[in-house]
């Protein structure tokens, strides 16, 4: 069996830090009892009311779930096959859960979905935008079983040429498609067909196969774009050594960062003197400001631009610091708002943490084949030694309470991956369903969490789960991060990296627990009281809630609850319970009515 979709493209990662090779996975599956989960996905580039200057014609099959095709598209049917282009609004198997045409996988299919007339205006710059998803196994490699192709026709379907097939690299690999394309990972192509201006076309999605994979379009677009468009497609903060991006560096383990940027030319004319600037900036004071120029990004080309000086001289405090990058040219461009990313890190005292946006849900429980002790974990690189002090991770409201994770620290070598520390079983309680839980890792000898300068650290969790579900925050937002530094998953006598940063933050020494809590009497809400289940906290970050019933036994615990934290009692008896709010060397006592 295989993986699930968001595994990267298979690869080797071994650099002098990581002794162990590391493989991402492909043409991944599934499992199908886990299709419920909520995943956000990478964003591609895609035009936007922002990037088109003009919309010629525009198509998102919302509106057709009854009368299929859309009004004044044609549709034929291929003689052989019980599978046809219809509409669909499923999420399985790459399906984006709102309106989407798709055909479905058969035997001996020729399959035409073909648009209206579309008067292509005689002057401007013209592109054919469209969303895809495909399964790249049984579409191009190995098993080279159909075709999807976009062709075009001046003569109102007569005659066809093709400009455009999924497995034609030349063709689909772009600044925003990697290539390998993903299996059923969404992607935008856009096609320039600025030499139709001036004509009547139509455009057929035609699909020709045996035995192949479903295929699945939305988002049809013809518009005009900009004669100058520069997009910033990708942005890139690598930071030193360890590699990846990290949303959090301790003070005392600090590492240069390196800045650069996929950009694309989107429009019509060649960009001369292209720059792209970084800067880093705290609290509005700009800290530091370096660019590097190109003499010419050419119309329809991409270039990676990197700034070769390093940063890491002015990063003095624990603060967050805003890293904005821009790109120009001599070109005046009409539209600017994809010139800029922005985004954000933090200095701390004593946490480590890769993640910046807690969008998905990932363990090892996540994957086809996986079994009970498996590990997931995030990567760290230490430059200088420390001494580690805990763990913590967020959990996903998605998990059964009482499945149990273990948290595990191992140290990678140049020749093998040593297991450090190894933590105490901990069960997940109702409480702990979306929020954050902090283990303190143990220390028998009082040598046991020193560790050394100059090496990579695994950071993360032996998963047990049995029937249930055992799930992580995670984020899988994309750039800036490069998962394959970031992420690691140990199964099946493997190592794996994946797409996506879990939710899972080192403690070191100099991380101050105490420091954090603020709890005080007069500031601590807890409602609705009565209550039928939901019951929300607001103003206890850090605090320890404890859940007692009438006769004193308790039912619920969160060690460390966020600012606002939400406890679902709704399995509970009706009655009265007692709830302990304890931080800051303060114990608030609070009494909840539970009604059913």
């Amino acid at each position: 069996m295989k993986k699930i979709t968001f595994l990267m493209v298979f690869t080797l990662v071994s650099t002098f830090m990581f002794a162990q090779t590391f493989v991402g996975q492909t043409n991944s599956k599934m499992n199908p009892k886990k299709d419920a989960q909520d995943f956000s996905v990478p964003t591609n580039y895609k035009p936007t009311t922002n990037d088109i200057k003009a919309t010629v014609f525009f198509e998102d099959f919302e509106a057709w779930s009854l009368t299929w095709p859309p009004t004044d598209w044609t549709q034929i049917d291929g003689v052989s096959s019980a599978q046809h282009w219809a509409y669909s609004n499923d999420t399985e198997d790459g399906g984006n859960g709102t309106g989407q045409a798709r055909v479905m996988f058969n035997y001996n299919q020729d399959e035409w979905l073909i648009t209206p007339t579309i008067s292509v205006p005689a002057t401007g710059n013209f592109r054919l935008a469209f969303d895809w998803s495909m399964y790249y196994d049984w579409m191009v490699s190995p098993n080279d079983n159909g075709d999807f192709m976009i062709k075009i026709s001046t003569d109102g379907g007569t005659n066809w040429t093709e400009v455009w097939v999924e497995d034609d690299q030349a063709l689909v690999e772009s600044p925003v498609i990697p290539w390998p394309w993903e299996t059923y990972e969404w992607y935008t192509s856009n096609i320039d067909i600025t030499s139709y201006a001036g004509q009547d076309i139509k455009i057929a999605f035609h699909y020709y196969a045996n035995d192949a994979a479903r295929v699945q379009i939305d988002n049809v677009t013809v518009y005009e774009t900009y004669d100058y468009e520069l997009v910033l497609t990708t942005p890139h903060l690598w930071f030193n050594m360890g590699g990846g991006y990290l949303g959090k560096m301790p003070l005392e383990q600090l590492v240069g960062i390196f800045f650069g940027a996929h950009v694309w030319n989107n429009g019509l004319l060649d960009a001369a003197n292209v720059v792209l600037s970084a800067d880093v900036s705290e609290s509005g004071t700009s800290l530091y400001n370096e660019f590097k120029d190109t003499v010419i990004l050419s119309a329809g080309i991409q270039d990676s631009i990197g700034i070769a000086t390093g940063f890491i001289d002015f990063l003095g405090n624990a603060a967050t610091y805003t890293v904005t990058m821009d790109v120009s040219s001599d070109g005046v461009e009409e539209n600017m708002d994809n010139n800029s990313y922005e985004t954000t890190f933090e200095v701390t005292n004593g946490i480590f943490a890769r993640w910046a946006v807690n969008n998905g849900h990932q363990s090892a429980w996540n994957f086809v084949d996986a079994a009970d002790g498996d590990y997931i974990g995030v990567k760290y690189y230490f430059p200088n030694p420390d001494r580690l002090w805990g763990i913590r991770v967020f959990i996903s409201p998605l998990s059964t309470p009482g499945t149990t994770m273990t948290p595990v620290i191992y140290q990678s070598t140049e020749t093998e991956l040593l297991e450090l520390v190894v933590g105490e079983e901990y069960d997940i309680i109702p409480a702990d369903l979306g929020n954050w839980v902090t283990i303190e890792l143990p220390d028998l000898t009082g040598e046991d969490l020193d560790i050394d300068g100059n090496f990579v650290y695994y950071a993360g969790f032996q998963c047990y789960w049995g029937e249930d579900t055992l799930l992580f925050g995670s984020d899988v937002s994309g750039a800036p991060h490069d998962y394959r530094y970031e992420s690691c998953l140990y199964t099946g006598s493997t190592w794996y990296y994946f797409t996506g940063a879990p939710m899972i933050e080192l403690l070191t020494d100099d991380f101050d627990s105490n420091q954090e809590l603020n709890v005080t009497d007069s500031n601590v809400s807890v409602y609705p009281n009565p209550s039928n289940g939901i019951v929300n906290f607001q103003n206890v970050a850090n605090a320890k809630i404890s859940v007692y019933n009438t006769i004193g036994k308790l039912v619920a615990q969160l060690d460390r609850a966020n600012e606002t934290t939400t406890l679902d009692m709704s399995k509970m008896q009706a009655g009265t319970y007692i709830v302990k709010i304890e931080g800051n060397g303060t114990v608030i006592t609070r009494k909840i009515v539970l009604t059913k």
